[in-house]
């Protein structure tokens, strides 16, 4: 893998929210939420694991990303901790500095500095409290679009379900970072992942250590749905170890192709180059019945990996692609794709896809490495981005956009 220094400069400010200067006709943007019912159902699929929802526009720019995350404390504890303004540097990785003013009309102003490495950032955010409970956060100021809102869900069978509705303007942080999300999109749907990320883990583990309790046994019942999720958009499920670093990583999504024309997709990494970003070359190097051998060169501006993939389908709907050799040499791919059923209404064949990924991003790369030690978090992000470019890719191809 080759990467410039200069990158872990630019890419290190993408997880803290961005003060980004936009042009005057932009609108702020406007996010969008999710059913409370739908969302206090959700603690079972939340206990070892967050998720997120990943929405995109038309042009496949990011619309907004909303983060899922049960918390074994009371929703007053969480919304406590989230409105503790003054003392983030004590629970938030690496913001060294905040400066808070509370305004006669009831919303508070935090100036906030975050140090990583050799670089800091800062900006300035007004948060407003609702009836509802909820907090919306505003990057304060006429030429900024960050926006983010919280809301605290008593989640069925105990504890709370905590929900950051989230859009991080990272287009408009500096060149470099627009020419990368011009060439893959998918970029800056991780990016602003991460940055969410830092947050919703560091409120958690706030409201852990104030709740004090052992948190509750899962409740009753079958395990809830994904529907309203996937009714919007694609599906994250993000899995950590108990040291912060990245366990592994699920997309979901629904393709409107049927199961065999995806599968053909997937398997069809001689001709990656033509439908998914980022991968520069690709061809095939050994073909059979069940498996599947090429190369492929995925290159972003000032980075690139050069690995060699084996696949191999079983037959019932599975393809299994292990990295044999390279730069993401050991990185692990899972699809599973099953046929959605239409009922009596018929319609076009659908597929639910489901792509499972280990990773190991940093392997051929020191600054990488260092990076992610300094804030694990960047290393969700990053695998969330690279998965969903695998999916808009093979999405594409299947349903023959590309």
């Amino acid at each position: 893998m080759r990467i410039a220094p200069r990158l872990l400069l630019v890419l290190l400010g993408l997880l803290v929210p961005l003060a980004a200067a936009r042009a005057e006709e932009e609108r702020p943007h406007i996010l969008e939420r999710l059913p409370a019912d739908k969302l206090a159902g959700m603690g079972p699929l939340l206990r070892n694991t967050d998720i997120a929802l990943i929405e995109s526009n038309p042009d496949g720019m990011m619309r907004q990303v909303t983060i899922l995350s049960w918390v074994p404390a009371s929703p007053q504890v969480v919304h406590d901790v989230v409105a503790d303004f003054e003392h983030y540097p004590s629970f938030l990785r690496n913001m060294t500095r905040v400066a808070v003013t509370h305004n006669p009309d009831g919303t508070v102003d935090q100036e906030w500095v975050i140090d990583i490495l050799v670089s800091r950032f800062s900006g300035h955010n007004r948060h407003f409290f609702r009836p509802d409970g909820a907090i919306d956060v505003e990057a304060f100021g006429p030429t900024e679009r960050n926006r983010y809102r919280w809301e605290f869900h008593p989640a069925v069978g105990g504890g709370t379900v905590m929900v950051m509705y989230g859009f991080v303007d990272v287009i408009h942080s500096n060149s470099i970072i627009r020419s990368i999300v011009a060439r893959i999109p998918q970029m800056e749907h991780g990016l602003g992942l991460s940055a969410q990320l830092v947050y919703v883990r560091g409120f958690h583990q706030r409201a852990l250590q104030l709740a004090g309790a052992a948190p509750p046994s899962p409740p009753p019942g079958k395990t809830p749905s994904l529907d309203f999720l996937l009714d919007r958009g694609r599906v994250a499920v993000i899995r950590s170890l108990p040291s912060g670093r990245l366990e592994g990583i699920s997309i979901l999504d629904r393709v409107m192709a049927p199961r065999p024309k995806l599968e053909g997709a997937v398997l069809d990494g001689g001709h990656y180059a033509s439908f998914i970003d980022g991968i520069t070359q690709s061809y095939e190097t050994a073909r059979s019945d069940h498996e599947v051998s090429y190369r492929t060169v995925f290159s972003m501006p000032l980075i690139s990996w050069e690995t060699r993939w084996a696949a191999q389908r079983d037959g019932r709907g599975a393809v299994d692609i292990l990295a044999t050799d390279g730069d993401l040499k050991g990185t692990y791919l899972r699809w599973d794709l099953t046929p959605i059923t239409m009922g009596v209404t018929g319609g076009p064949p659908r597929t639910l896809a489901v792509l499972r990924a280990r990773l190991d991003l940093a392997a051929a790369s020191l600054i990488l490495r260092t990076l992610f030690q300094k804030e694990p978090l960047f290393e969700h992000g990053m695998s969330v981005a690279f998965a969903l470019v695998m999916m808009n890719g093979a999405r594409a191809h299947a349903e023959g956009r590309k």
